[in-house]
């Protein structure tokens, strides 16, 4: 089996980041006495949970994206008129009128969510690790920037961005799939 360039690219890039998060995050505080990460601030872990955390995720969205490359989702509608909001329904629940469970239910297509997550973590995880990067560099050469981090907590807007950034390759996803829909033979 080949595996595509994409594959290669996102995965590198994903690696890439996340091993400058980590060496950065040392340069800035070995001792993690400034980290901003959940599972030091609250959890009270140090680098070694935070290594093997990171590997996990790495891991799994590279497997996620494998996946979804491998096998993508093609749950489309045999009709050629719907929206794109009862696209999105028809491809996680069989059912164009079903788009309000995204919300609380786990959709019945289970090799949709899988090719979603494929799109979703390694992207989310990739444009939010250069977030963080920015951030870091930020915090190291910048005294301006270390005194608004200290007086606004502009680590937490590090974080709050995980969200808006979800819902952007969220859409993003469903675009392109509605797409293809839409000019089944444009691929």
């Amino acid at each position: 089996m080949k595996t595509s360039f994409e594959f290669w690219i996102i995965s590198f890039s994903l690696v890439f980041v996340r091993a400058i998060d980590a060496f950065l995050t040392y340069t800035i505080t070995p001792d993690l006495t400034h980290e901003g990460n959940p599972l030091v601030t609250l959890a009270n872990q140090g680098w070694t949970t935070l290594l093997i955390v990171n590997l996990l995720v790495v891991s799994l969205s590279i497997l996620l994206l494998h996946y979804s490359i491998r096998f993508p989702a093609d749950s489309y509608p045999r009709e050629s008129d719907y929206s794109f909001q009862e696209f999105i329904s028809y491809f996680l629940y069989n059912d164009k009128e079903s788009f309000h469970k995204i919300y609380f239910f786990v959709p019945y297509n289970k090799r949709a969510i899988l090719s979603f997550c494929g799109f979703l973590f390694p992207r989310v995880f990739i444009s939010w690790s250069l977030l963080i990067i920015i951030h870091n560099l930020g915090m190291i050469n910048s005294s301006i920037y270390l005194h608004y981090n200290l007086y606004w907590n502009l680590w937490l807007y590090v974080y709050i961005f995980l969200v808006p950034l979800t819902f952007y390759y969220f859409w993003k996803y469903f675009r392109n799939e509605y797409n293809k829909y839409l000019k089944p033979n444009a691929i």
